[in-house]
C-alpha cells in the first residue's frame, strides 16, 4: 500500500517513512523495495489496510485547505 504525497511515493506498510522510486520496463511499472504481505482471508486484508491508513500523512495547503490531499493505493503483485 503506497501513498502519493508532495510528489513522493511512500510505503505505508513500512515501519519507517521511506520514499519509493518508480521504475518502468516497457509497459510494466514497478516500485522496488515496496513492502509485500501475504493474505489468507478478508480479515488479513482489513488489518493491512488499517496499518496503511494509520501511516498516512494528512495535511492541508493554502490552495487546498478544505480537502484531504494524500492518495493511497493498494496494489496486487503479478
Amino acid at each position: 500500500m503506497v501513498e502519493i504525497y508532495n510528489e513522493s511515493i511512500h510505503d505505508l506498510l513500512s515501519s519507517k517513512l521511506t520514499s519509493l522510486e518508480i521504475r518502468a520496463q516497457g509497459a510494466k511499472i514497478t516500485l522496488p523495495n515496496m513492502t509485500e504481505m501475504s493474505v489468507d482471508n478478508a480479515r488479513d486484508i482489513d488489518e493491512i489496510i488499517r496499518l496503511g491508513e494509520k501511516n498516512r500523512v494528512v495535511a492541508s495547503t493554502k490552495m487546498n485547505s478544505q480537502r484531504y490531499l494524500p492518495t493511497s493505493h493498494l496494489a496486487q503483485p503479478q
